[in-house]
């Protein structure tokens, strides 16, 4: 299986609506078709 890393730049993105890249990661989140990992 193939894996995507997200980083934070991704999860804040995606949590805010005010964040200019919000709207690419909506877009971005349900296009995936691999499984995301993130460190930590």
């Amino acid at each position: 299986m193939t894996e995507v890393y997200a980083d934070a730049f991704y999860h804040i993105a995606l949590l805010n609506p005010s964040d200019q890249f919000h709207t690419a990661a909506l877009e971005a989140t349900k296009a995936l078709t691999h499984r995301l990992v993130t460190s930590g």
